[in-house]
C-alpha cells in the first residue's frame, strides 16, 4: 500500500470514519502495508463496530467466538452478532443461530436457532440453507421434511457450496424427494468433487465402480478413493483397500489392499467414533482378529460397551489371540451392563 494513503485512511480513521476504521484493522489482521497486528486490528475493529459498521460487529462477534486476538467470550459474541443481525448482516444473523444451537452465550434453544438460521436462509446465505436442509432432513427442531430438505439444499447447491451438491447428489441417487437419477447424481457428485469434497469424491467413485450414471470405470473409481482417502475418507481408504485386494482398477496387491484398510481402521479410532470402529471390524472390514483385538482394545478402554461385545467374542472363540472365557465373561458383563448382548 502506498505510504500516503495509508497515512490519510489513519487520519480518517481517527476523526471516526466507521469504514475506514473496519479497512485498517483488516490491513494490521492481514499485515497488509503494516506490521502484523492482532491488538491493534481488534482494536480499530471494535472502534468500528461501536460505531454501528455492520461488518466490524460481525467481524468481533466472530472474534469473540472464535477466541482470535481477543479472549474468547461467547456472551460478547453473541451481544455483537445480534447488533450485527439486526443491521441486516446474514452471516451475523447465521453464526448467531449456530450460538443457540450450542448454548454458547446464550441459552440452549433450538426454536430460536432455527429462526436465525431460516432467516438467513431465506436471505440467501448458502451455509445457511445448507444447514437448514439439514435440519429438516434429521428433524432437528423442526418437524423432519425430506421435501423442504430438499428444496434448501439444492439453493445451496445452485449457489456451489460443495457439501449441499454432495447431499443433493444423495438424493439423487437414493431418490430421495427427487426422482432417482444416477446421472443428475454424478453431476452433483461431480461439481462437490472438482472442489476436493473428499465425501462427494467417494460418492463418486462408487458410481463409476459400479457404473450407475456413468460409464464403469474401475480406474477412475480408484483415483477417487485415493483422493477422497489422501484427504481424510474413511470410507475411500476401505473401497480403495479392496479394489487392491481384488485388482480392480489397480494392480492386485493384498498387502497396499490391507494397508489401505489399516489406514481407514486408524481414522476411525482416531475420530472417537469407538461404536463404529466396532462396527467396521464386526462387518469384517479388516479380517484379522488380532489386528481387530488390538484395536477393540482401545475402544474398551475408552468405555464403548460395543467395543466390550465383540472383543468378548474374539476372546471366547480365540480368534487371533489366546482363548480366554474369563476375559469374554467380564467383557460380555460390562456390555450387558450398557443393554448389549
Amino acid at each position: 500500500m502506498d505510504p500516503n494513503e495509508l497515512i490519510r485512511m489513519i487520519i480518517i480513521a481517527e476523526q471516526g470514519n466507521t469504514q475506514a476504521q473496519y479497512k485498517l484493522g483488516s490491513l494490521y489482521y492481514q499485515g497488509t502495508g503494516v506490521p502484523q497486528s492482532e491488538t491493534e486490528a481488534t482494536k480499530w475493529f471494535l472502534r468500528a463496530a461501536e460505531g454501528g459498521y455492520v461488518k466490524a460487529q460481525y467481524t468481533m462477534g466472530l472474534l469473540y467466538s472464535q477466541g482470535d486476538g481477543v479472549e474468547q467470550d461467547y456472551s460478547a459474541a453473541v451481544k455483537w452478532l445480534r447488533k450485527s443481525a439486526e443491521q441486516g448482516s446474514i452471516e451475523g444473523e447465521y453464526l448467531l443461530g449456530l450460538l443457540y444451537t450450542m448454548g454458547r452465550g446464550v441459552g440452549l434453544d433450538e426454536a430460536e436457532s432455527v429462526d436465525h438460521i431460516r432467516n438467513s436462509a431465506e436471505k440467501g446465505l448458502a451455509p445457511s440453507q445448507f444447514h437448514l436442509g439439514h435440519l429438516l432432513q434429521n428433524g432437528s427442531g423442526v418437524p423432519r421434511d425430506y421435501d423442504e430438505a430438499a428444496l434448501w439444499y439444492r439453493k445451496s447447491a445452485e449457489q456451489g457450496f460443495f457439501m449441499a451438491q454432495d447431499i443433493l447428489g444423495v438424493f439423487y441417487e437414493l431418490g430421495v424427494s427427487v426422482p432417482q437419477d444416477f446421472v443428475r447424481a454424478a453431476e452433483w457428485f461431480r461439481k462437490a468433487a472438482d472442489q476436493a469434497h473428499p465425501q462427494a469424491q467417494m460418492h463418486l467413485g462408487c458410481l463409476y465402480m459400479n457404473g450407475n450414471g456413468v460409464a464403469k470405470d474401475s480406474q477412475k473409481a480408484a483415483e477417487l478413493f485415493r483422493l477422497a482417502a489422501d484427504r481424510g475418507d474413511r470410507d475411500a481408504a476401505v473401497y480403495l483397500g479392496e479394489l487392491y485386494e481384488t485388482g480392480q482398477g489397480v494392480p492386485e496387491d493384498k498387502a497396499e489392499g490391507r494397508k489401505w484398510k489399516l489406514r481407514a481402521l486408524d481414522r476411525f479410532v482416531a475420530s472417537g467414533d469407538l461404536k463404529m470402529t466396532a462396527v467396521k471390524l464386526q462387518e469384517d472390514i479388516i479380517p484379522d482378529f488380532a489386528v481387530a483385538g488390538r484395536v477393540l482394545q482401545k475402544a474398551v478402554d475408552a468405555g464403548d460397551p460395543d467395543a466390550c461385545y465383540y472383543l468378548g467374542v474374539i476372546y471366547e472363540n480365540g480368534s487371533g489371540i489366546p482363548q480366554d472365557y474369563v476375559e469374554a465373561l467380564r467383557l460380555y458383563n460390562l456390555a450387558a451392563d450398557h443393554g448389549i448382548g
